[in-house]
């Protein structure tokens, strides 16, 4: 009623935009808070077997993907009735925005478990941190919502395009830039690669730390 009435936008037109951005961000924040204590809920596993400890991030994020999936099952059931007309074959580039989702996934959550492990109240402080993301990156409102002078609150976030790359063929309305898709990608890759670096590094040294 509220983005109706002072925004003026249709419902029938901004609910399915609301939940394609709050489905991935959930997919995000059980990342972050399962992927942030894999290690240490895992500790007994870790310290009495001999079981690669590169498996626990990539379990939770793993469970948090197939939540994401039954979770997108769910939107479309609901946008055949809200937006039928808006299925096209632009949909399936979904699929490879999936992909990069969870190259970025992995990524983070090596990158947070390894941190936890030395720094134990890191997680309220990655709440805190992901609740100011929330609100700079459109999830619950539209980029055209949003002053052009203040565009950079956006354009300087790469959750953002992360964000587009998905939600762009999941309305089945257009497909993202390229530019967004390069973003996108870099990002994932780089923060992939930086938690793959950070946890070979560690390796089983983390047994003597958790």
């Amino acid at each position: 009623m509220v983005y109706s009435i002072v925004f003026k936008i249709q419902a029938k037109e901004f609910i399915p935009y609301l939940f394609s951005g709050i489905i991935p961000w959930t997919f995000i924040n059980i990342v972050a808070d399962t992927g942030t204590t894999s290690f240490i809920n895992a500790q007994g596993y870790i310290k009495q077997t001999q079981v690669p400890v590169e498996i626990f991030p990539v379990r939770a994020v793993a469970g948090a993907f197939i939540n994401l999936l039954i979770s997108l099952s769910a939107f479309f059931a609901v946008y055949l009735f809200l937006g039928f007309e808006n299925f096209s074959p632009k949909m399936l580039m979904m699929i490879p925005a999936l992909v990069i989702w969870l190259i970025f996934g992995i990524g983070w959550a090596n990158i947070v478990s390894i941190i936890n492990i030395y720094i134990r109240d890191f997680q309220p402080l990655q709440a805190i941190l992901f609740q100011a993301l929330f609100y700079a990156t459109p999830i619950i409102y539209t980029v055209d919502m949003i002053p052009s002078e203040y565009s950079l609150i956006y354009l300087a976030n790469p959750l953002y395009y992360l964000m587009e790359i998905l939600r762009q063929p999941l309305l089945g309305q257009t497909i993202p830039g390229i530019e967004k898709w390069i973003i996108a990608f870099s990002f994932s890759l780089i923060t992939f690669i930086l938690g793959v670096y950070i946890l070979n590094k560690n390796g089983r040294k983390i047994s003597l730390k958790i």
